[in-house]
């Protein structure tokens, strides 16, 4: 019964990501690479091998134009050589070059974000610090890192930094703590991690209808930290202020291009919704010039560009002009800012 509920749950994850993910990568070519990576992964549990006074950078890769920004910017503010990326390609369209080798890709299906971050912590990552970070995070310095390590460095009881803290508070934590962690960039202690046995999945508690709301990803261990008397820092605003963060930006990706552009489709009549599209697809495509103006990305990595165009066409028609004017400008200053970032 257990293995006939995990083939259900495989196949559910690969019909439900095909039309919005692998076929806008390489089609079967891609999901039969994410497959066997997985199946293979699990059975030969590989692990790399990895020197000790190395940082793993873990993320994960649906948009693989997107991820080759975030390692490029990655590999380029590593003043120390202490920078080891790993990435979980789950659209099986990340291809290797000179940005991400061999090594740094493992193809792994696109299971429930926890679930893969709890599988990579375990049988991937090796180093002491572990920095889990979205791809829409992008990094244009190595001072936060050099600022968790000393936090580490001077406080045992430190499990997490947090270098891009949730905005939303789960019900649950309300009465914890007044900032959560969130999953969205931090950093851990990987050895008090796994000793605690902790999870990055979401928790559904006994009565969690009564409340209308559930633990979300990384939440129900922020709050088993707290229980277990770890310390828990929030970076200042200044360090969190190196991180240029475009988050939301994958799971609104993989909505349109499900779509094909074809947005009213699949979008609520609510102008906060087409607001979300117009700002994702509008990024994406600004990144995408970015990458070529910087000679950071091969072609063969752009993703679908018919898709985010067609889709930013229908949502203006939703939003209002000084809607857009505010989206437009808060993308041209984080572009610029990543634009510059190595202009000393």
């Amino acid at each position: 019964m257990i293995k006939n509920n995990k083939f259900y749950k495989t196949y559910g994850y690969i019909r439900s990501n095909y039309k919005s993910n692998y076929m806008h990568a390489n089609g079967l070519r891609s999901l039969i690479d994410c497959l066997f990576g997985t199946v293979g992964f699990k059975h030969f549990n590989k692990k790399n091998s990895i020197k000790t006074n190395k940082i793993n950078f873990l993320t994960f890769s649906v948009i693989p134009s997107l991820t080759n920004i975030w390692a490029w910017y990655i590999k380029n503010i590593d003043l120390y050589n202490i920078n080891n990326i790993i990435i979980g390609d789950c659209s099986g369209g990340l291809k290797t070059s000179s940005i991400i080798n061999h090594n740094e890709r493992i193809p792994y299906l696109n299971y429930i974000h926890g679930e893969k971050i709890d599988f990579f912590l375990a049988h991937t990552c090796s180093t002491k610090y572990v920095v889990i970070c979205d791809d829409d995070i992008i990094w244009t310095s190595q001072k936060p890192l050099l600022y968790a390590l000393d936090k580490f460095k001077g406080n045992p009881k430190l499990a997490v930094v947090s270098l891009v803290p949730s905005k939303k508070k789960s019900f649950w934590l309300s009465n914890a703590t007044k900032i959560a962690m969130g999953s969205y960039c931090i950093v851990i202690d990987r050895q008090k991690w796994i000793s605690e046995k902790l999870s990055f999945q979401i928790h559904k508690p006994g009565g969690w209808r009564t409340y209308g709301h559930y633990l979300d990803t990384a939440d129900h261990a922020n709050l088993e930290l707290l229980k277990k008397d770890y310390d828990i820092c929030i970076a200042s605003q200044d360090i969190q202020d190196l991180l240029v963060k475009f988050t939301g930006l994958s799971m609104w990706a993989l909505r349109i291009q499900k779509s094909l552009g074809e947005i009213n489709d699949i979008v609520r009549d609510r102008p906060d919704e087409y607001k979300k599209v117009y700002r994702v697809a509008k990024t994406l495509l600004e990144l995408n010039k970015l990458s070529d103006d910087l000679k950071i990305i091969n072609p063969n990595l752009f993703f679908n560009k018919s898709c985010f165009t067609k889709s930013i066409r229908l949502a203006k028609n939703k939003i209002s002009k000084s809607t857009i004017n505010q989206i437009n400008y808060e993308l041209r200053m984080k572009v610029e800012k990543l634009r510059n970032a190595f202009h000393y």
